[in-house]
């Protein structure tokens, strides 16, 4: 359920389940960093996070995918004062998801990958002040 949010722009599940497909675009990044606990003890953890290889390109928002489970009744929405309220069952937002990956790959993606764009590096990208690939 999404108060307020926009679920073209929100739905972070959808990569969970890439990841969980294993799909060729995304990678697990390691990375280091101190931890200080609440007893105010220091000590360094690995951490990892998947994330889409540097020259993969991800659309700013899925609108196409959220019209596409409108169309079949997966997703509802509706108005709620100056905002909106969308609802998916999990059951139906992971079959859709791994449908549209076995169905095509490249669907969530801006264009088709090659192999050239599979690089394992972490980019930021200061002339968007956020974090591209994560």
């Amino acid at each position: 359920m999404f108060f307020g949010a926009d679920f073209a722009n929100c739905f972070t599940y959808l990569h969970y389940i890439e990841k969980m497909m294993n799909v060729p675009y995304k990678f697990d990044m390691k990375f280091e960093g101190n931890v200080t606990d609440e007893n105010g003890s220091t000590y360094t953890r690995t951490q990892y996070i998947n994330t889409q290889c540097f020259g993969i390109k991800l659309p700013e928002r899925y609108g196409y995918f959220e019209d596409w489970l409108i169309e079949r009744g997966m997703l509802r929405k509706t108005r709620l004062g100056e905002g909106v309220v969308s609802c998916i069952s999990e059951a139906d937002a992971f079959s859709a998801i791994t449908a549209k990956l076995r169905e095509n790959i490249n669907y969530f993606l801006v264009r088709p990958f090659t192999e050239a764009d599979l690089i394992h590096k972490y980019i930021y990208d200061p002339a968007q002040g956020r974090i591209t690939h994560c």
